[in-house]
């Protein structure tokens, strides 16, 4: 009887966050198929928007930080979708 108790002693007591949670491969395997084209989207935003950037270089913006204009509004709109996901939860 006491080697049993030993025994239980000496075993790792495993808590129930150390487990890993059972998830589904469908979801996230569609979860990666979506964002991975949707990480290029910031891409396609800044490379198109040479009209933004004439247009703040003709406006009088440092030539220095005409790019970032794009990037700001890209990065910007970027968060529009989290947003409505935050707010549905």
């Amino acid at each position: 009887m006491e080697k049993q108790e030993r025994e239980k002693r000496k075993r790792p007591q495993v808590s129930s966050g150390d487990t890993a949670s059972g998830g589904s491969f469908r979801a996230g395997l569609t979860i990666c198929l979506i964002t991975g084209p949707m990480g290029t989207v910031f891409i396609y935003g800044i490379g198109s928007s040479t009209g933004l950037v004439h247009a703040s270089a003709a406006a009088g913006a440092n030539p220095m930080f005409v790019g970032c204009v794009p990037m700001a509004l890209t990065f910007s709109v970027g968060f529009m979708p989290m947003r409505s996901i935050a707010s549905i939860n």
